[in-house]
């Protein structure tokens, strides 16, 4: 279990969270840059780096004010995910959509998991982001 701080705008709360993937190890990214492809059959890449992508595992949020908490941060134009160790300026992988799962299809088990990218664009992977690894 891990202890993680979700902030929008004003507000923050923390979260003992079953699993958080992707924040602190290269488990999944999404590369950032161009693929050509050319007539005579060479492919050429140009990237410029490359997104983390993070799963957030609530597990079962029992009360209301944590589901709702999870739900103004879900409309927030401004996120934040903190661990003792580091930031991230997330956004939502799928902008559209959020479903969460109930648990034995139990209307008050509802497991939360969150599938967020990180806006910032990075070179390495950052143990321990800053500023400057940020492009």
């Amino acid at each position: 279990m891990t202890p993680v701080v979700l902030q929008h705008d004003a507000s923050a709360r923390s979260f003992v969270v079953l699993n958080l993937r992707g924040f602190d190890e290269p488990d999944e990214i999404r590369l950032v840059g161009v693929q050509h492809g050319y007539r005579n059959g060479i492919v050429e890449e140009q990237l410029r780096g490359f997104k983390r992508v993070m799963t957030v595992d609530f597990g079962v949020l029992a009360t209301q004010l944590d589901r709702l908490f999870v739900l103004n941060f879900l409309k927030s134009a401004n996120r934040q995910i903190r661990t003792a160790s580091q930031l991230a300026h997330v956004a939502l992988e799928d902008p559209e959509r959020f479903t969460n799962a109930w648990v034995e299809d139990i209307q008050h088990g509802s497991r939360f998991i969150l599938r967020l990218i990180d806006q910032g664009v990075y070179r390495v992977f950052p143990t321990i982001a800053t500023e400057t690894d940020i492009m």
